[in-house]
């Protein structure tokens, strides 16, 4: 595992097409925006995948943004 620093509104990039930024931290809280490819699934770690879930579907609770 790989550990950064960030403050909000720095980010991480990698593979030229995936944008990681902090976008805001309060108390034990950070807020996160992630910006790749429609075609690459993003997940929450507790939810990617979940007892008896083999689809490798996102969750409906998941959506798309494009803002930034």
């Amino acid at each position: 595992m790989r550990i950064f620093s960030r403050r909000p509104n720095e980010a991480l990039v990698t593979h030229d097409e995936i944008k990681i930024t902090v976008i805001k931290i309060r108390d034990d809280t950070v807020s996160i925006g992630v910006r790749a490819p429609k075609q690459l699934p993003v997940f929450r770690s507790e939810r990617h995948l979940q007892a008896g879930d083999t689809s490798h579907e996102p969750p409906r609770s998941v959506f798309d943004s494009d803002t930034e």
